[in-house]
């Protein structure tokens, strides 16, 4: 704790998520007054706290926010009079690697005293930095009641009878009892005649440990606490706090013994420093204890010149057992989990929980060379692979699951234990990116593309507020060469990185879920362009095809968003078509034919787009309310030159006419294409032949100057309308969405 003469500034401090059970700290508080405290030295000196626990409100007047947030708030009030020797007590601690107990007085208001009691414990920072980690509580009961305390004879004969607290006089030699106050009657339950008969000796337990504290029987007339285990008349145990001061009685030589209980004080200490330290499910130390641990084990590799390695271990599809089968179920999948994991590892190896499903495992003593250290910590990895991919067996379900393992290694060179995990998490989520149920290990260059990743989510969440996202509009063609339509397709030009290709930031937008407010902003914004067009002779047949995410169909409100998006616009339904992925309607198909139903019967089209890529049933097409397959561009680009394709585009164009829809090709790029489709009875057409996505403006503009002349033929009309389009040589395939 910094001296009163050397004011520590306000710092602004980002408290911590208080360790274990809100809940359970405060029903401790409000037991024993106590609250846990996190006080950092930096290497400069200066102090802050990094954490109070909110049971501070119930033995001084501060809130914890306020604490964390003006440190020299709460140091000012311990008494002046304590400060030096708090001090050196704190600085002898450190010092000697050893716990911080001490007693002190805090003022926190004029005229009014509390007495605190401080346990804590230091963690050195290789930096010269101090961290201290423990708990305050108030023993202003216990101060007072020792203050009253006789010197000499018992001359406050009414204060030691009407003590709350047990108290007693025995003889210093033979440890008889010589007198006992009501308390100690009522707390032991033995009669004063029954405790006048006994001896200290009677009292005295090993306690629960075998361990015998022993009481105190200082020589020296001072006063000295210790502690003991005492046994009451019905055989139960107490630990009691003992406070002693020799007196003469009756011309001899005895001691008056204060005896607080502190049983239930203890019990609140031990489960203050289990919520603190480890976790309320699996009682597996939780990542204050983990960071802690760490930080001991990149230490003792680099002095051992050895190596480390830390593995984050998630369970795959856990969400899956608490939706089906509720907590209770997934907390027993829990259980088992930490059992396996303690189970196939070292007893010297640490295992942690951070959470959830995640588990974190240090491997301390691995190999001095690198590649057998990386060898033994895959090892390790692959035992737990082998014993979470058995099935967990729970109530009255069997449960399958895999896990999802990253790692990384430490002990090359000093780092700080915060980082070595961040490394290991970001290893595991790679290792579910690659498909679950596999190992990765840690790779700088990941976290170079995590780091970019995440600023780029960062500034997508501002894209469409800003007014970043534009459409590009591509168009569709028929077989007589007129432009029927166009497909939307979204485009981002970032303020300072420019034009951000869409594989790069759609696929975030699913995963962030905010393709949703996305989606709607690019039907919307469709809409209002069809109305528009519908005011001009010349725009008012054309139709929009609007690309629908999988997560936007999901929408339980989905239909009423695009019923909204067209009355508010007043577009015509039947000029609308979305398109929708084989993958997307697979799921939960009768709720997908429902709401295409819904929006089917007001006029609302829909394309089945990238058809043949995915894993659609012919059983299942045959029921959707589909006007038009849209065959994928894959399978275009070879159709020339590649037989297998040429027959795979063949057999959808004839499947399409027998079902009824119409079909679409995309990517289409050559006259040799074209040439063919059209050959085979492809009624539309889309792709660079015919123009790339552009502006609004171009794509307008675009249909002024490339409408065929009246009267031409289907096939004279497909030569002309492609005949005049300017074209680049071999160019670089681009994607349109």
């Amino acid at each position: 704790m910094p001296r009163r003469s050397e004011p520590v500034a306000p710092a602004e401090i980002t408290p911590p998520r208080p360790p274990g059970s809100d809940a359970g700290l405060r029903d401790i508080a409000r037991e024993v007054p106590a609250f846990l405290i996190e006080l950092q030295h930096g290497a400069d000196g200066a102090a802050r706290l990094g954490y109070v626990g909110e049971g501070i409100r119930a033995v001084l007047p501060i809130e914890a926010d306020e604490a964390m947030a003006d440190p020299a708030r709460l140091f000012a009030m311990i008494h002046p009079e304590d400060v030096d020797r708090l001090h050196a007590t704190m600085a002898r601690a450190a010092r000697e690697q050893a716990p911080w107990h001490d007693e002190f007085r805090v003022c926190p208001a004029p005229g009014q005293v509390v007495w605190l009691s401080i346990h804590a414990r230091c963690t050195p920072g290789t930096d010269g930095s101090r961290l201290w980690q423990g708990w305050l509580a108030d023993v202003t009961e216990r101060r007072l009641a020792q203050a009253a305390l006789a010197d000499g004879e018992l001359r406050h004969r009414k204060l030691f009878d009407a003590n709350p607290i047990p108290m007693w006089v025995h003889d210093r030699l033979t440890l008889r009892f010589l007198t006992v106050n009501d308390a100690a009657i009522a707390r032991y339950g033995w009669s004063r005649e029954e405790f006048l008969s006994m001896t200290l000796v009677d009292l005295r337990h090993p306690g629960p440990d075998g361990a015998d504290a022993g009481d105190p029987q200082s020589h020296d007339g001072g006063t000295r606490p210790a502690t003991a285990h005492h046994r009451l008349r019905d055989g139960s145990l107490i630990e009691v706090e003992l406070s002693s001061q020799p007196l003469t009685w009756g011309g001899r030589p005895a001691r008056m013994v204060m005896a607080l209980d502190v049983t239930a004080r203890r019990r609140a200490e031990a489960e203050i420093q289990r919520l603190a330290y480890y976790d309320p499910l699996t009682n597996l130390p939780n990542r204050r204890l983990l960071t802690d641990r760490l930080r001991q084990s990149v230490a003792a590799v680099i002095r051992g010149g050895r190596h480390g390695a830390v593995l984050c271990v998630d369970l795959d599809d856990f969400k899956r057992v608490n939706d089906t089968r509720g907590h209770p179920a997934g907390d027993e999948v829990l259980l088992q989990t930490a059992a396996r994991i303690r189970d196939s590892l070292r007893t010297e190896d640490t295992v942690a929980r951070l959470g959830g499903d995640e588990f974190v495992v240090v491997l301390e003593r691995l190999d001095s060379d690198a590649r057998q250290a990386a060898a033994q910590a895959d090892e390790a990895a692959q035992r737990l692979m082998t014993v979470l991919g058995r099935p967990f067996d729970i109530t009255d379900m069997r449960f399958h699951s895999s896990a999802s393992i990253g790692v990384a290694m430490f002990g090359a060179r000093e780092v700080p234990a915060e980082e070595v995990l961040m490394h290991a998490d970001s290893a595991m989520y790679r290792a579910k990116a690659a498909g679950r149920g596999t190992i990765r290990f840690y790779d700088p260059a990941m976290q170079v593309a995590l780091q970019t990743r995440a600023a780029l989510e960062t500034d997508l969440r501002r894209a469409l507020s800003e007014g970043q996202l534009r459409l590009a509009y591509q168009a569709q063609v028929e077989g007589s060469g007129r432009t029927v339509g166009a497909e939307v397709l979204l485009r981002w030009q970032h303020p300072v990185r420019g034009a951000i290709p869409p594989m790069d930031f759609i696929p975030l937008a699913e995963e962030t879920g905010l393709i949703v407010p996305i989606g709607q902003w690019v039907l919307e914004t469709a809409c209002m362009q069809l109305a528009g067009w519908a005011r001009r002779p010349e725009t008012r047949a054309l139709r929009l095809s609007v690309n629908v995410s999988a997560r936007q169909f999901r929408q339980p409100d989905f239909v009423q968003r695009v019923e909204r998006a067209l009355s508010d616009s007043g577009a015509d339904p039947a000029r609308l078509r979305l398109e929708l992925t084989e993958s997307l309607l697979l799921d939960n198909i009768n709720d997908c034919i429902a709401k295409m139903q819904s929006l089917q019967s007001i006029g609302v089209g829909f394309s089945l787009d990238d058809f043949g890529t995915g894993y659609s049933s012919l059983s299942y097409l045959k029921r959707l309310p589909l006007e038009e397959l849209k065959i994928d561009r894959s399978f275009i680009r070879d159709i020339a030159t590649d037989p297998s394709d040429a027959v795979i585009v063949q057999t959808i164009i004839g499947m399409a006419r027998n079902l009824g829809l119409t079909v679409i090709a995309e990517g289409v790029e050559t006259a040799e294409q074209l040439a063919f489709l059209d050959r085979h009875g492809c009624g539309a057409f889309q792709g660079w032949y015919f123009g790339r996505p552009v502006p609004l403006p171009d794509f307008e503009a675009s249909l002024r100057a490339h409408e065929p002349a009246a009267g031409a033929d289907a096939r004279t009309g497909v030569e002309a309308a492609a005949a005049p389009q300017p074209r680049q040589a071999n160019p670089a395939p681009m994607p349109e969405r």
